[in-house]
């Protein structure tokens, strides 16, 4: 057996978070067997594939079998995470950014839970759901338990028609609505039911409400703040807050009167320390500042695996790594520049030597391992080929070529992007880099359109309608997250049609098509898919990172 090489993470023997270290090395059933299944088509969208609607039960567990994670967790002290961008609000109805949406799981509960070990849909504050047979209606029975809200508000379903009704005001609008906007109204139809009636057949619908934007708010403070409730969040969670200090901490203390689902919050404190630079958040760690650190820079990594304090966590993750090529402006609305671009970018050799081996060459618009995934051929790395269509489409030597990356909020996304200027550069382009140190707002400048390519991920909760659909359908053009304004007719309407068909066989042709043409389009410059490597001090437990790129920090604490 050949020693690890130091030089590249990916020989490097770390804790992994799954069995499977990279997903391309197994056939989808062996991986979703050896995985527990972490990826599979999950709850009840197999039940209705299959014709069997109505009366389904969201499934045979109670809570998360991560909670068997407590005994070895005792109760008390601070807990401090160290993350690398600001949050962008703490209010589930505004963002689907996942940095944010982890911070959020503290503070609420959701009807239903796709973020465990297993990655299997559970009941939360539903105890089960039924599907009407036309697959319209989604009727959510509540638990009996007394759940209250951190303003002492008790759980009902009232409060959780209020949450929804307010997502679907006709005045709100944001990523966490598009998330939930095939639902036409919820009606409670009892003391402890709640009925969902769909606009249309939705087939990942249970995905979509067990994900961060279906966190279940209170009413009355929904009444109080109004649209300031981000900076007063209000849940049911095992957490409640204290304080949000823009570009520096979000402080929360333990809720003593939380329910105690998946067992309860063990820290008197939890605070989510914002450090942009990696290897600040690194330096955290080592020191004993921070005892959870996200996203550690692979340089980082290698040299603290060999802390004995410390241990670093290997997610492989559905996080698709890719550049927006805007065809807002003239330069990328030509098929063989958007193509020309894919060859430029040695993607191999940026994970090799900047990445050392902490990513996956991304090998399709729809993140590895997510359902109905299906890998196409990556561009190869040919400057020769990218020259020559450059070329043909009349691009000059020295055309000016604006790039935007953020910093902090991918792993070494800056490095990243200094590489791709320089790929750039030598086939002809007059390529500028410009990096936003703040995500939050580098999300609010993207909606300026001010740039020819900028850097972004996106992963889903396993649903594919809300990976590719939302990147690149034509009607969220010039708008989040299709800044790029990528359109296709027969995209569009591959994906309308796989949005609402029930047989999963005939969704994951029409999701194979529309795979093959986003790849041939150059619909973006596609990069890899992220590997996030975390670390823990070795006192902490239940701190659990999963690969939608989401780390739960709710049930962890320090060892017992």
């Amino acid at each position: 057996m050949n020693a690890p090489d130091p030089r590249n993470l990916a020989d490097t023997p770390v804790r992994t978070a799954h069995p499977m270290t990279e997903w391309g090395k197994t056939s989808r059933r062996t991986f979703l067997r050896a995985a527990g299944g972490v990826l599979l088509a999950r709850g009840i969208v197999p039940l209705l594939a299959s014709g069997a609607l109505g009366a389904v039960s969201a499934g045979v567990k109670p809570m998360p079998a991560d909670a068997a994670a407590a005994p070895r967790i005792k109760m008390g002290g601070v807990l401090n995470v160290a993350i690398g961008t600001n949050i962008s609000s703490l209010e589930p109805q505004v963002t689907t950014e996942t940095s944010s949406g982890g911070v959020r799981t503290n503070l609420y509960d959701m009807l239903a839970w796709q973020y465990g070990r297993d990655g299997s849909i559970v009941p939360m504050l539903a105890t089960k759901w039924e599907v009407s047979a036309d697959g319209l209606m989604y009727t959510f029975t509540l638990t009996d338990k007394p759940v209250k809200f951190h303003d002492g508000t008790p759980f009902t379903a009232d409060a959780v028609k209020a949450t929804f009704d307010r997502l679907l005001e006709p005045s709100r609008s944001g990523a966490a609505k598009l998330t939930l906007d095939m639902v036409s109204k919820v009606e409670v139809v009892g003391s402890k039911a709640v009925r969902f009636t769909l606009q249309r057949v939705f087939a990942p619908f249970m995905h979509r409400i067990a994900d961060n934007p279906g966190a279940i708010m209170s009413p009355d403070a929904i009444k109080k703040y109004g649209e300031d409730y981000g900076r007063h969040p209000v849940g049911t969670g095992p957490y409640r807050f204290v304080e949000y200090v823009p570009g520096d901490h979000v402080a929360m203390e333990r809720n003593p009167d939380y329910w105690n689902w998946g067992g309860p919050a063990y820290c008197d404190r939890l605070i989510y320390k914002i450090v942009p630079e990696d290897s600040s958040r690194a330096a955290l760690l080592e020191s004993g500042e921070a005892q959870v650190v996200d996203r550690v820079a692979p340089a980082d990594a290698q040299r603290l695996q060999s802390d004995a304090k410390v241990t670093i966590v290997r997610t492989v993750t559905s996080r698709l790594v890719y550049f927006v090529l805007n065809q807002n402006r003239p330069l990328m609305k030509d098929v063989r520049v958007r193509q020309a671009v894919n060859y430029a970018v040695d993607r191999q050799a940026i994970i090799k030597d900047i990445l050392k081996g902490a990513a996956v060459l991304a090998d399709s618009p729809l993140g590895r391992g997510e359902e109905f995934y299906v890998p196409q051929k990556p561009y190869p790395y040919d400057p020769a080929k990218a020259k020559a269509l450059l070329q043909a489409a009349g691009v000059r030597d020295g055309t000016k070529l604006v790039i935007w990356t953020p910093v902090g909020r991918y792993v070494d996304d800056k490095e990243v992007s200094t590489a791709v200027q320089d790929m750039l550069s030598k086939v002809g382009f007059d390529a500028s880099l410009r990096a936003f140190g703040d995500f939050p707002a580098y999300i609010k400048q993207l909606d300026t359109l001010a740039y020819d390519m900028a850097m972004w991920g996106w992963t889903s909760s396993n649903d594919a309608d809300s990976y590719i659909n939302q990147i690149f359908a034509t009607r969220f053009s010039k708008k989040f997250p299709n800044w790029g304004s990528y359109s296709n007719p027969e995209v569009d309407d591959l994906l309308n049609r796989a949005a609402v068909e029930l047989d999963n066989k005939k969704r994951a042709r029409l999701y194979t098509d529309a795979q093959r043409l986003l790849m041939a389009d150059a619909a973006a410059l596609f990069m890899h898919y992220q590997v996030n490597l975390s670390g823990e001090a070795k006192n902490v437990a239940g701190v659990l990172p999963v690969p939608f790129e989401i780390l739960i920090v709710r049930n962890g604490g320090f060892v017992a």
